[in-house]
């Protein structure tokens, strides 16, 4: 009975800490507006469309049919949409979109203080260790950062995945790799959340394992295979089709070399995690994104004292953690290599959730003796200095028509100037055009054989039909759909019905995620049967 009433302790404990950190770290969407971020109305923009597309009976449909004039985006082949669902299906809903993005990034704060609680305590094995994590991811800078300044909702998703990452590759190499699936889970969420995340978690990965390639033995070795299979097989209906759309057209995409090392951040910079803000007429300042977090200054500090007290795996993590620390700065940038592996992140603050998660797993390991109601206040006390910045900063009102970044994912040769809605034709055209998911064209021509260039940009996928028969099409000069017919009037209907590497891999996806589910069921059943 006493240790059962133990455990009811630490768990009512645990539930009222990360509900208090929760609330306390998303007091600037609860209690405001939400602050002006430089990605924000891109991903408004995004959880508007998906609404749009659901209201027409479209679930999982990636183009966001409404966009630039109704010419239709295909930001949904390159950048996953699948958890920009939940604030969608709000919207849907009637719950405004503003308020959907808030109830959105509450829940994803609460699910990381989850997740980093779980994997703390699975690899540390102390509910103690796990709290503090608690308290030092959800007081984490960059998170913060990520968030409100940045607004850059789909890396701000990761931080859910990532300590499952760090969690199942410890498993794999130091604990039990039969455990590799919650690896899977976590690379899993980060493909479907961010594609820049999971590009640079993948090389994190494979430099991790490689140096501590010692510690494998043909069973660990047999499980990152097979993480590696099941990882393929449930995220090919993503996978497969970006890479099909990548070698079948140019698009935009924002990767230069000057970009990436203009965005270094200053060695004198790394911990300091106060922002821009100005308050009873003084104004403070500071390199974007704060550091890390001073908090892991003082960590590093006290402990590197006491260099004993770090195990193996603990060393480990550390040594991670820094390395991908200097990775932020210009230490790394210099060689060609680096440049050449590293240049598609854009830019290099983002290792920072990376780094704080090996940090928090490293410094949980040996931090039993450090007094929680301390580290709680000594973190809420300096992130309290950074609630200024969201509360002090212009906020969002109203949403930018079409907003598409730096035009990533667009063709390289289209112009919204030369289209402006009309249709490009070697011919004199009369038309009438009626824009939805399936897109009507009525139109009549004199000439015998007419080129037709239609107002919707062309991805691989799309199907054109002239009087209900299949047509050829092809990119315009202008990035455009373009086909020939000598059908001298009729309707013309487009819609995006996905190639054959899209539609095979869904059923890929699928059976691989059955597969995983009744082979984890078995296991369980057998588990219990023992």
């Amino acid at each position: 009975m006493v240790i059962t009433l133990s455990k009811f302790k630490n768990k009512k404990y645990t539930i009222i800490l990360i509900s208090i950190i929760t609330i306390i770290s998303t007091l600037p969407v609860i209690m405001n507006d939400l602050p002006y971020g430089g990605d924000i109305n891109f991903h408004l923009k995004r959880i508007e469309a998906i609404a749009e597309n659901i209201r027409h009976g479209y679930i999982g449909y990636p183009i966001y049919f409404k966009y630039l004039n109704n010419y239709g985006y295909g930001s949904g082949l390159f950048y996953p949409d699948l958890f920009l669902y939940i604030p969608a299906f709000l919207n849907v809903l009637g719950i405004k979109l503003f308020t959907s993005y808030k109830v959105f990034l509450v829940l994803i704060k609460l699910s990381s203080l989850i997740s980093i609680y779980f994997s703390i305590k699975g690899i540390n094995k102390s509910n103690k260790s796990a709290l503090i994590a608690v308290i030092l991811y959800g007081f984490s800078s960059y998170c913060f950062i990520d968030m409100f300044e940045r607004g850059a909702l789909a890396e701000t998703i990761t931080i859910v995945f990532i300590p499952l990452v760090i969690r199942g590759i410890y498993e794999i190499l130091f604990g039990e790799s039969k455990k590799y699936y919650i690896l899977v889970f976590g690379m899993l969420g980060i493909l479907f959340s961010h594609i820049i995340s999971t590009y640079l978690i993948t090389i994190f990965l494979i430099i991790f394992t490689l140096f501590n390639i010692k510690y494998l033995d043909k069973e660990r070795i047999k499980n990152i295979i097979k993480s590696i299979i099941i990882f393929l097989l449930i995220g090919s209906h993503f996978i497969f089709p970006l890479i099909e759309q990548m070698i079948s057209n140019k698009f935009y995409f924002n990767i230069q070399e000057n970009v990436v090392i203009y965005n270094t951040v200053p060695v004198a910079f790394l911990f300091f995690e106060f922002p821009y803000y100005t308050l009873m007429g003084f104004t403070f300042k500071r390199w974007f994104p704060c550091g890390i977090g001073t908090i892991y200054l003082l960590l590093c500090i006290k402990f590197l004292k006491n260099k004993e007290i770090f195990d193996r795996v603990s060393k480990c993590f550390l040594i991670s953690g820094i390395i991908c620390l200097l990775f932020t700065t210009k230490f790394f940038w210099y060689i060609p290599l680096m440049k050449n592996i590293f240049s598609p992140i854009q830019f290099p603050y983002r290792i920072y959730i990376l780094a704080t998660v090996l940090f928090i797993t490293c410094f949980t390991r040996v931090l039993n003796e450090i007094n929680i109601k301390k580290l709680f206040l000594i973190c809420l006390l300096l992130f309290t200095l950074n609630l200024f910045y969201p509360f002090c900063n212009i906020v969002t009102t109203k949403l930018l028509k079409d907003e598409i970044m730096n035009g990533e994912y667009l063709p390289v040769e289209y112009k919204t100037e030369i289209n402006n809605g009309k249709i490009i034709s070697d011919c004199k055209i009369k038309y009438d055009i009626q824009n939805n998911i399936e897109t009507m064209i009525e139109y009549k021509t004199d000439c015998d054989t007419v080129t037709m260039g239609i107002p919707i940009i062309y991805y691989k996928g799309y199907e054109v039909k002239i009087n209900n028969k299949d047509t050829k099409i092809n990119k315009s000069n202008n990035g455009l759909i373009e086909f020939r017919t000598n059908e001298k009037e009729g309707i013309i209907k487009v819609i995006y019905k996905g190639t054959k590497v899209y539609n095979i891999t869904k059923y890929i996806s699928i059976i691989g995620l059955l597969c995983v589910v009744i082979k984890k069921v078995k296991d369980i059943k057998y588990e219990q049967e023992k």
